[in-house]
């Protein structure tokens, strides 16, 4: 009974700290996402900024 137990327990524990990985993975994956949306406007500001100097 008590080895069923620690079993148990030790599952439950497993599942937590999977859990919590993941949402550790899911929060650097947004901030990636983020990072790389700010590079593409600035991607796209120096485009219009090279437009502007062929255009002269």
């Amino acid at each position: 009974m008590e080895t069923a137990t620690a079993l148990w327990m030790i599952i439950v524990l497993a599942i937590a700290f999977i859990f919590r990985w993941l949402r550790i993975l899911s929060k650097n994956s947004e901030a990636q996402i983020k990072q790389n949306e700010q590079l593409i406007e600035q991607m796209k500001q120096l485009n219009e900024q090279l437009k502007e100097q062929s255009a002269d």
